[in-house]
């Protein structure tokens, strides 16, 4: 697993630095800032989730959570609180599914592939996060769902190469 966790580490980082090339600040290419703000944001994003496969941060979360519920009393509706987070994260994922497949729609083929692999790694965070839930409901384990985050990966790293492609052979981009 050691060498596992180095190279989907690896794999954020390069698809990181491949969506910050598309926001166009080093070589003057211009967008609409919406698109810049939306290539800086998800740089950022892949850059935290690339941090955390080798930091690991979600446990420390998890752990302190846990004694902040223990201290307040709450401890006792843990399966519960449970399925209202995994139902809140996945309706705000299916929201953001939605709104990537209307702009795919409308938009070009290179936005369909972003749109298809940010579904996938909001499924495999959402099927990861919701491991201790649906542990006892289905076959599937956080062991046997990482490809569809190198799955996920993949797919938004061929879409930031395709824009940046479009970018500097046109030098404007808008979508």
């Amino acid at each position: 697993m050691f060498y596992l966790e180095w190279g989907m580490c690896g794999l954020y980082m390069v698809s990181s630095a491949s969506a910050l090339r598309c926001t166009g600040f080093w070589d003057g290419t211009r967008q609409r800032p919406t698109a810049q703000r939306f290539w800086t944001l998800l740089s950022v994003v892949l850059l935290l989730f690339g941090v955390n496969k080798i930091a690991d941060l979600q446990t420390y979360l998890l752990k302190t959570l846990k004694l902040l519920a223990l201290e307040v009393g709450i401890r006792e509706y843990r399966l519960p609180l449970k399925v209202v987070f995994l139902a809140v994260v996945g309706a705000m994922a299916l929201l953001a599914l939605v709104a990537l497949g209307r702009w795919g729609r409308n938009s070009t083929p290179k936005s369909r592939w972003l749109a298809c692999g940010v579904g996938c790694l909001m499924c495999y965070y959402l099927l990861r996060a919701g491991g201790s839930v649906t542990r006892h409901m289905s076959l599937i384990g956080p062991e046997s769902i990482w490809p569809l985050e190198v799955l996920g990966i993949l797919l938004v790293l061929t879409a930031a190469t395709l824009h940046y492609g479009s970018l500097s052979r046109s030098g404007t981009s808008y979508g």
